[in-house]
């Protein structure tokens, strides 16, 4: 992104800085939706009744 290309152009900071942030970010995002899922997806969508038309005759 622009932000990230001027900031690494200043060359106070190192690339892997940016990736170790990066990864920081990403790690707590997959965290954080796989929990709002976990919780709220059994609310919203109803995952614990098996459907009928899924059922073997």
């Amino acid at each position: 992104t622009p932000p990230n290309t001027i900031i690494f152009a200043s060359e106070r900071i190192k690339i892997v800085h940016m990736v170790k942030a990066g990864f920081a970010v990403n790690i707590m995002g997959v965290i954080l939706v796989t929990l709002i899922v976990w919780f709220l997806g059994n609310f919203l969508f109803d995952f614990s009744t098996f459907p009928d038309w899924a059922k073997p005759k």
